[in-house]
């Protein structure tokens, strides 16, 4: 049975209409399927406004490594064939902003709406930019009609909702997360302007943004009528530091303060799956075991919930409520760049990387943020974003330790039987 081409589209908080350092658009042609890609902007929600256009031609035009093309639907010229053969020839799409509404509305009446999926069953990225970015998805947060309300349409392409400018116009945020919370809106997306994010086949598989600070959020709805709001890694774009990461020696010694003593990597090797340390399961939900690729750490100074729960660990590792945050938050696993492929194609299961401590003990690495890995693991790329609680509840029962942001002033270091006694939730 011939396997299709992965399905992929990105939501943008910027691009040429409102950033002038291209980093978005440079980061959205570098994913396209060709290096000299076919880009079709797509105006209809400004109503192919011309001044928009020409910031598109302008910001593309001067790019030698793309096909720059604009598509008129209020001024249409091409017939219903010649409409299929130009979209199908696209490998990028980029949907500019406007009203998402009116959006979806012409693109119905053009049959523009089949075209487009048939595009990202065939490959071709999908993008665009606020309303843009809403068009995908099951439901959006829109200013379609005066001010802002749900609005429970889409093309259905990517599960969930969306929210764009999540971070910049007043209201978007409190009236999403309500939203969300009351059921108006499925669960889903908020992007804020300056971020960005990439799926593959419905799953996200990259996050960044060109503006310290801005990100990425998934909104879901939690018991008692509260939310949840939980933030992506997000790779700061500019100059990759991909050059620079040194290659690790051979037995380089690793200070992970509380352990039992310094962990070295295998000597010559880097830090690998431990062989049958394989948890069957880990989340009910993929995300749960997401892979993601990192080439420049996001840099956010900003101390994440678990990393603020180590810091109070420092002082008590009997805190209770320091504990229950550190159990109910995301860590990072690392996957060397040399894993075996059966080791991360199964996304509900986790190849556990070990290294091993002079006097032979085996330990697991786990990191609250890719700087963190960065620090100890500059040379491994990949990680698994899971719920700490989840994995411990799933530890091995044998002389398997844990530690977390080992090279950190917070580390933390656990036996197995602390790791399942302090951490484990259901």
């Amino acid at each position: 049975m011939a396997v299709g081409p992965p399905q992929r589209l990105a939501l943008l908080g910027g691009g040429f209409s409102t950033d002038d350092d291209g980093l978005l658009d440079d980061w959205v042609l570098a994913r396209a399927r060709s290096s000299r890609p076919k880009v079709c902007f797509v105006p209809t929600a400004s109503g192919d406004a011309p001044a928009y256009i020409e910031q598109f031609r302008t910001a593309f035009g001067d790019r030698p490594a793309c096909e720059p093309s604009v598509l008129h639907l209020f001024r249409r010229d091409l017939d219903d064939d010649a409409l299929r053969s130009f979209l199908l020839a696209q490998d990028v799409v980029y949907v500019g902003g406007g009203n998402t509404a009116n959006l979806l509305a012409v693109w119905r009446t053009h049959g523009v709406d089949r075209l487009l999926r048939e595009a990202y069953d065939h490959g071709t990225l999908l993008c665009g930019i606020s309303a843009g970015a809403n068009c995908w998805a099951e439901g959006s947060h829109t200013d379609s009609f005066g001010p802002l309300r749900c609005l429970p349409d889409g093309l259905r392409l990517l599960p969930g909702s969306v929210c764009p400018h999540y971070d910049s116009e007043p209201g978007r945020r409190p009236s999403y997360r309500a939203a969300v919370v009351a059921g108006r809106l499925p669960s889903g997306w908020a992007v804020e302007d300056g971020a960005g994010v990439l799926f593959t086949d419905g799953v996200p598989t990259e996050a960044v943004t060109r503006a310290r600070g801005a990100g990425v959020y998934r909104v879901e709805p939690v018991g008692g009528g509260g939310v949840s709001e939980r933030a992506l890694p997000c790779r700061l774009l500019g100059p990759s530091m991909e050059a620079r990461r040194p290659e690790p020696p051979a037995t380089s010694p690793l200070n992970l303060g509380r352990s039992t003593g310094l962990l070295r990597a295998r000597s010559g090797t880097r830090a690998g799956p431990r062989p049958g340390r394989i948890l069957s399961r880990v989340g009910r939900t993929t995300a749960a075991t997401r892979e993601s690729a990192m080439e420049t750490p996001a840099n956010d100074p900003t101390p994440t919930p678990a990393q603020r729960a180590l810091d109070v660990l420092a002082d008590n590792t009997e805190d209770a409520a320091a504990l229950d945050a550190l159990a109910n938050s995301d860590v990072l696993i690392p996957v060397p760049d040399d894993a075996n492929d059966a080791d991360t194609a199964n996304p509900s299961a986790v190849a556990l990387p070990v290294l091993e401590q002079p006097g032979g003990e085996p330990v697991v690495p786990v990191f609250t943020s890719e700087v963190e890995m960065a620090g100890l693991l500059p040379f491994v790329s990949r990680y698994r974003l899971v719920p700490l609680g989840a994995l411990a509840a799933q530890w091995p029962a044998d002389d398997l330790s844990l530690t977390i942001d080992g090279s950190s002033e917070h580390r933390l270091t656990l036996t197995s039987e602390g790791v399942r006694t302090l951490l484990a939730r259901p």
